[in-house]
C-alpha cells in the first residue's frame, strides 16, 4: 500500500505539526528572526535563531507538562516522535557552512534540543520529511497565500481591484515578480505565469476598493474558498510523497508573491520596520546583561528566572526565549518600560 511505504499518515499528527510549527516566532515575525539570529552569533551562540528550531525547543524544553527536577529541568510538552517529526519542516541542525547569500539559513532544531531531535528523527531516512511534514509545510504555504491575501485586501494595501482592471498593473506586477524570482522561476515558464496571474485577477469576484459591504464581503470569501478548493484538489499523494501539480503551485506563488510586493518590499514600510529592528536590538541588549547577574533576573518572569537558576542555557539563549515568547504589544511596553519612556510618578494627584 503506497502510504505504508511512506511511513504512514496520521491526521491527528498532521494537526499537532500544524498547530505548533509557528510558536516559535517571535515578535514582528521575520524582522525579529534576523535581529535575534544577528543579536545570538554576536554573543557567541553558534546557532543563532531560527523560528522553526525555536518552535522545536518550546515543546520539547520551555513548555511544561511535568516539572522534572532542578537538574532536567522541564520535560516540554511530552509529544509522540510522531508529532516531533511533523513538526520539522527543516529536518536537520544548522548547517556548519552557510551557502552563498544564505544569510538566515533554515534548520529545524538548535543543538542544545540534539537529543530530542535524534528522538523524533529515529528511524527517517536522511533529510527527507515525514509525510505529515510535507502536508503541514503546504497547508502553511495555502494559509499564508489566502488569508494574508484577505487582510491585507482588506486594509488597503493589496489592490485587488487594479489588477482586475488593469493589464497594465498585471503586466508590472509579474515585471517585480519575475525580477525578485530571478532564476527560481525559468524565463521558459514565465508564460505559464502570466496566463497565471490573469486567469486569476481578470476572473476575480473582487473588483473594487474594500469598503467593507456585504457584497464585498461575500465576494472575497468566494475567492478565498476558490482558492483553498483548487489548492486540496491540485494535490495529491504518490510514491515521493505530496504532489502538488504546477498549475496550483504557480497560483499559490503569485498570491504569496502579492503579500511581498504590496506589504512587505512596501517603502512606507521602511519606517516600522526599521523601529521594529530597534525594539528587538535594545530588548536584547538590556535584558542579555540583565540575564548575567543574579541581582537583575528578576526582570524576567519567574519561569525564566529558574531556567537561568538552572543553567538551561546561556544568559544569550536565555534571553531570546522571553523576547520571542512576547506578543507585538507586550514586546513594544518592554522596550518602553526598559528605555525609560514610559516612566511616571508611583503616586500622583496628591494635594500639596
Amino acid at each position: 500500500m503506497l502510504l505504508e511505504r511512506l511511513g504512514g499518515l496520521d491526521p491527528d499528527v498532521v494537526t499537532a505539526a500544524g498547530l505548533a510549527h509557528d510558536l516559535g516566532h517571535p515578535p514582528f515575525g521575520h524582522i525579529a528572526e534576523e535581529e535575534l539570529n544577528g543579536c545570538l552569533l554576536k554573543a557567541k551562540e553558534r546557532d543563532g535563531f531560527e523560528g522553526n528550531a525555536q518552535s522545536f525547543r518550546i515543546v520539547t524544553k520551555l513548555e511544561v507538562r511535568q516539572t522534572g527536577t532542578a537538574k532536567t529541568g522541564p520535560l516540554g510538552l511530552d509529544l509522540t516522535r510522531a508529532s516531533l517529526n511533523a513538526m520539522l519542516k527543516y529536518p536537520w541542525l544548522r548547517p556548519a557552512k552557510k551557502r552563498s547569500g544564505d544569510a538566515h539559513p533554515k534548520f529545524g532544531a538548535y543543538r542544545s534540543e540534539l537529543n530530542q531531535f535524534r528522538f523524533a528523527r529515529d528511524g527517517a531516512r536522511g533529510r527527507r520529511r515525514c509525510l505529515e511534514a510535507q502536508i503541514m509545510d503546504w497547508a502553511d504555504d495555502i494559509t499564508y497565500a489566502v488569508h494574508d491575501l484577505e487582510d491585507f485586501y482588506r486594509s488597503g494595501m493589496i489592490p485587488l481591484d487594479r489588477l482586475a482592471h488593469s493589464e497594465r498593473a498585471v503586466e508590472d506586477f509579474l515585471k517585480r515578480m519575475f525580477d525578485r524570482k530571478g532564476n527560481k522561476i525559468p524565463r521558459a515558464e514565465h508564460q505559464e505565469y502570466t496566463n497565471a496571474a490573469q486567469r486569476l485577477f481578470k476572473f476575480s469576484p473582487v473588483s473594487e476598493p474594500y469598503n467593507g459591504s456585504r457584497g464585498q464581503k461575500a465576494a472575497l470569501r468566494q475567492l478565498a474558498t476558490r482558492m483553498i478548493r483548487i489548492s486540496v484538489t491540485g494535490t495529491s499523494i504518490n510514491k515521493e510523497g505530496l504532489f502538488v501539480n504546477k498549475r496550483t503551485r504557480r497560483d499559490i506563488a503569485i498570491l504569496k508573491e502579492l503579500t511581498w510586493q504590496f506589504v512587505i518590499l512596501d517603502s512606507r514600510m521602511a519606517a516600522q520596520q526599521e523601529g521594529k529592528r530597534r525594539v528587538i536590538r535594545r530588548l536584547f541588549e538590556i535584558l542579555g546583561n540583565a540575564a548575567s547577574s543574579r541581582k537583575t533576573w528578576k526582570m524576567f518572569p519567574r519561569p525564566f528566572q529558574e531556567q537561568l537558576e538552572y543553567n538551561e542555557g546561556s544568559p544569550a539563549r536565555i534571553t531570546s526565549d522571553f523576547i520571542a515568547s512576547l506578543g507585538e504589544q507586550r514586546a513594544v511596553e518592554l522596550y518602553s518600560d526598559v528605555s525609560g519612556f514610559s516612566l511616571k510618578p508611583m503616586i500622583t494627584g496628591l494635594p500639596l
